[in-house]
């Protein structure tokens, strides 16, 4: 049997784990401004702002659902100081696991046992990025590892294959759009 009290209970704790991701990012976008990382600078301010739209979607539909208002506990949450763009790396690719697998648990729960799969949908997306940027840390994690060991043949060839689109380039299109709810 459906439980007001636990959905309302669920609700919240995502409530709190979107607020937590959101100054993650946004510690991370400082972080990676701070060593000129700015693709990464201007993905972690982006994906910021998407889980402040779904954490406000799935506000909204709690005092649609229950007559609720759901607000975000103060986050502690924080991104650690990094030495150095490599160290930015290892650190982020570490918490973006972290955070694929507590959205993910937040998103099935809203399946079974709440059945309101509505709101997993934008979580179960929200996840899908989060591995793509997994994927994407770790081969920058790899490259610059080859880099150390094969030298500046390896970097000119890394620079002339990605000088094309960056990860900069690839988020500045997407802020442009702006952040749009399709959920």
């Amino acid at each position: 049997m459906l439980n007001k009290e636990n959905c309302i209970q669920h609700i919240q704790c995502t409530v709190d784990l979107l607020a937590d991701m959101e100054c993650w990012e946004e510690g991370a976008f400082l972080e990676a401004m701070h060593h000129g990382l700015h693709g990464h600078k201007r993905e972690n301010r982006y994906e910021s702002a998407v889980d402040a739209n779904i954490r406000k979607y799935i506000q909204s539909e709690a005092m649609d659902m229950f007559d609720v208002a759901i607000c975000p506990h103060s986050s502690k949450a924080q991104f650690p100081d990094a030495k150095d763009p490599l160290d930015f790396l290892k650190e982020y690719l570490k918490g973006l696991w972290e955070l694929y697998a507590n959205i993910h648990d937040c998103a099935n729960k809203f399946v079974s046992p709440l059945l309101m799969r509505h709101l997993a949908a934008p979580l179960y997306k929200r996840a899908e990025c989060i591995m793509d940027s997994i994927t994407r840390t770790k081969r920058k994690i790899d490259r610059y590892d080859m880099v150390a060991e094969h030298g500046t043949a390896m970097h000119d060839l890394y620079r002339q294959n990605t000088a094309d689109e960056s990860l900069h380039d690839d988020f500045e299109s997407k802020e442009a759009e702006g952040v749009k709810y399709d959920y």
